[in-house]
C-alpha cells in the first residue's frame, strides 16, 4: 500500500541516556499509513518497525523508550526493539515524559514520580523545598528536573528527588548540556534580575541592568542577548560579552562560530562571531542545516549552500525547508536532514539535497502527545494558569540542552 504520511510534530532535543555525554541518534519516526486505523514507527530507511500497532500516535522514541495513550487516553511505556508488552509498572499513566539518563517522570493517580527503566517508581515529585509541586519538566538534564511550585515558581531536584536548586525562579531551569541555565528571578515593581546558574544554584554571572537575553536557548555556554539601546550580541556564563556591529538588527540563530543575523531590512546574511561578514544579508531566510550547510531561501525558492555561499544543491521551488536533524552546536547526530514541502506534502532529503524518502508528509508541528503542556508534565487542573515562563524574543529552535529525540513523530494523510 502507498504510504502517505502526515508529519505532525518534531521534538525539541533530549540528552542521551548518559546524561549528554553520548551522541545518540534519530533511529525511526512514527508513521501510519494511509486508510490504516494505526499507527507504527520507521526507520530512516523507510522500514516499519511496528505497523498499525497503536491506536494513538506515540510520541518520540528516545534512547529505546517511547510511550503512546489507549482509547481511554491511559498512557503506557514502550520499549522501541520489544513492544509486545508496555513495561511493567509504565502503564495505566496519566503523562510520561522522556527516558533520561535511565529515569522518566510520569504522572499516574494525579501524582508526579520518577520511574527507572525497570518501571520502578524510585520517589515522588510532591515538593520542591518546603512548597507543595505541581509541575515538572518532560525529562532530565545534566542530572538535574525543574520543577514548579503551587506559587509558579521553578527550583530543580536531583537523580534521588532532592531539592538540588530552591523554587525561586521565573524560567523553568532548562539545563544545557554544560549544567549552565538561564534564571529570572523577581526583583519587585515587575522588574526581574537575569543570571547564568549552575546545577547547584550557584550564580555564575548577572546580567548588567541595560542587557536582556533574547533567548533562554543556551548554545555552547552562550546566549544571545539585546540591550536597551538596541546593540545585540553573546554571552557565556563567565561574562565574555560578544558585541555585534550595529548593522545586526536580530540574531537568527548562532553557532560557535557563526552568527546568522538581519539587516534592518529584514534579509539574513552570514557573519563569524567576531563581527566579520562572510555572507552579506540578502537572503529572504537563512538557517543551519547538516554540518557546514546552509539552508538559503531566495524568494523563488530553496538552496542549500555551504558557508562561502557555494551551491550543494538547488531544492527548487519549494514552500518550505526544514532541517530536522540536531542543529548547531547540538549532541545529537541523525540520519535525518531536511524536511521539504511543496503542494502542502512534505518529503525528506538527505544532506546533499537529493530525495531519501518515497513518502509524503503533511502538516509541519511541534507537539507532545503525553504533555499537558509542551515539554512538561502537570498534575494541575486543566483550567490552571501553567507555571510561570517568561517570554523571549528569539525565533532560534536548535538547543544544546535536554532532549535528543530517537525518533521524530509522523502522522498520516487522512486523519
Amino acid at each position: 500500500m502507498k504510504s502517505a504520511i502526515r508529519l505532525l510534530a518534531m521534538l525539541p532535543l533530549l540528552l542521551s541516556m548518559s546524561c549528554g555525554k553520548g551522541r545518540p541518534e534519530a533511529e525511526a519516526i512514527s508513521e501510519r499509513l494511509e486508510q490504516s486505523d494505526g499507527w507504527g514507527l520507521v526507520d530512516s530507511h523507510g522500514r516499519l518497525i511496528a505497523d498499525a500497532e497503536f491506536k494513538s500516535m506515540p510520541s518520540a522514541a528516545v534512547n529505546g523508550y517511547f510511550s503512546a495513550a489507549d482509547s481511554n487516553g491511559k498512557v503506557s511505556v514502550y520499549r522501541l526493539y520489544d513492544r509486545q508488552a508496555p513495561v511493567k509498572g509504565l502503564t495505566g499513566l496519566d503523562a510520561a515524559g522522556y527516558m533520561v539518563g535511565g529515569l522518566i517522570p510520569v504522572v499516574k493517580e494525579g501524582k508526579m514520580y520518577v520511574s527507572d527503566v525497570f518501571g520502578r517508581m524510585r520517589f515522588a515529585i510532591d515538593r520542591i523545598g518546603d512548597k507543595p509541586a505541581v509541575t515538572c519538566r518532560g525529562a532530565y538534564s545534566s542530572g538535574l528536573l525543574g520543577v514548579a511550585a503551587d506559587d509558579g515558581l521553578w527550583g530543580a531536584v536531583d537523580r534521588e528527588g532532592k531539592t538540588a536548586v530552591a523554587p525561586i525562579y521565573y524560567s523553568d531551569l532548562e539545563f544545557s548540556a554544560k549544567g549552565i541555565a538561564l534564571a529570572t528571578r523577581s526583583t519587585g515593581n515587575e522588574k526581574y534580575v537575569y543570571s547564568f546558574i549552575d546545577t547547584r544554584g550557584k550564580e555564575l554571572y548577572r546580567f548588567p541592568a541595560n542587557m536582556f537575553p533574547s533567548s533562554y536557548i543556551i548554545k555552547e555556554g552562550m546566549i544571545s542577548y539585546v540591550t536597551s539601546a538596541g546593540r545585540r550580541g553573546l554571552v557565556d556564563c563567565k561574562g565574555r560579552i560578544i558585541t555585534l556591529p550595529p548593522s545586526v538588527r536580530e540574531i537568527h540563530d548562532f553557532s560557535s562560530h557563526h552568527v546568522i543575523y538581519a539587516d534592518s531590512l529584514g534579509f539574513y546574511g552570514l557573519m563569524t562571531t567576531d563581527g566579520n561578514v562572510r555572507l552579506r544579508a540578502r537572503y529572504r531566510s537563512l538557517d543551519f542545516g547538516c554540518e557546514g550547510e546552509l539552508i538559503a531561501g531566495t524568494g523563488t525558492g530553496f538552496r542549500l549552500i555551504d558557508y562561502s555561499g557555494k551551491q550543494i544543491a538547488n531544492l527548487g521551488n519549494a514552500d518550505e525547508v526544514r532541517y530536522i536533524g540536531s542543529g548547531a552546536g547540538s549532541v545529537l547526530e541523525s540520519r535525518f536532514c531536511y524536511a521539504l514541502r511543496r503542494n502542502s506534502f512534505y518529503a525528506l532529503y538527505d544532506r546533499a539535497g537529493a530525495r531519501s524518502s518515497a513518502e509524503d508528509f503533511e502538516s509541519l508541528d511541534i507537539y507532545g502527545i503525553t504533555d499537558d503542556y509542551p515539554g512538561k508534565l502537570s498534575i494541575l487542573p486543566e483550567t490552571a494558569t501553567e507555571p510561570y515562563e517568561l517570554e523571549a524574543d528569539s525565533t532560534a529552535t536548535d538547543r544544546d540542552s535536554i532532549i535528543v529525540p530517537n525518533a521524530l513523530i509522523l502522522g498520516h494523510n487522512g486523519l
